[in-house]
């Protein structure tokens, strides 16, 4: 499995929605997407009595306790997750609010299945024997039904009739765009034990990219030692 970062919301200017001096230059982008989206409902670009304002991180902090979570909605993450199981991105697409797909074609040529190893040697050989009579199984369905003078919209019909017994453990690859606050959610829900391991995996890696990249945001996170991902403010 590898977890890539593609695309992330930049700020590309906030200098015209009000005070100029409010921006703090540590900041990263979606942090400082999510603190101009605030300063904006409340234009509060300096306050009436004093020049100081709070730095990014506080100013967010006091978002993620207040529950205001909209605002986190203006910062999108876009990932490829490559050489994940159908089964995993079965389950992730289940989440729908704040997010988009893009997944691969499946082909089954070189049919590779993705599974966890278990300690145990017979479960491992029943898995492996299973896969090789699929494979079987789908060659011998190619070379009945396929061939090069059939028209195009046949050829596909067949196609998707052979991939029906493809397994869903079967190796694929799915562009995912999500947005901070559901982000959040997905991450908490996919980290937790009863989760499925290798979807556990993932979006633990997601959270290791995303807490580097945008600090402020994901600032309430937190890891047990079981690997589970809770955010200290439930409401957001």
């Amino acid at each position: 499995m590898e977890v890539f970062l593609v695309a992330q919301t930049k700020l590309t200017d906030a200098f015209g929605l009000g005070h100029v001096n409010w921006m703090d230059t540590e900041a990263r982008d979606p942090d400082l997407l999510v603190e101009t989206a605030g300063r904006l409902c409340y234009k509060s670009w300096a306050p009436p009595y004093d020049t100081e304002l709070n730095p990014n991180e506080q100013y967010i902090k006091n978002i993620l306790q207040s529950g205001c979570g909209s605002v986190l909605e203006h910062v999108n993450f876009t990932f490829v997750l490559r050489g994940v199981s159908c089964m995993l991105t079965h389950e992730l697409v289940r989440h729908r609010a704040g997010c988009a797909y893009s997944q691969e074609f499946l082909k089954l040529e070189n049919l590779e299945v993705i599974s966890p190893e278990f300690h145990g040697n017979e479960v491992n050989t029943i898995m492996s024997n299973t896969v090789e009579v699929i494979k079987t199984a789908i060659k011998q369905l190619n070379e009945l039904l396929l061939s090069d003078e059939q028209p195009m919209h046949l050829k596909k019909q067949l196609t998707s009739y052979i991939r029906r017994i493809a397994p869903i453990g079967i190796k694929t690859s799915i562009m995912f765009t999500v947005n901070a606050r559901a982000l959040r959610h997905i991450i908490e829900q996919r980290t937790s034990l009863s989760a499925e391991t290798e979807i556990r995996q993932c979006f633990r890696e997601v959270a290791r990219i995303v807490r580097h990249q945008a600090p402020a945001i994901f600032q309430d996170m937190k890891e047990n030692c079981d690997g589970e991902i809770t955010f200290a403010n439930k409401k957001v």
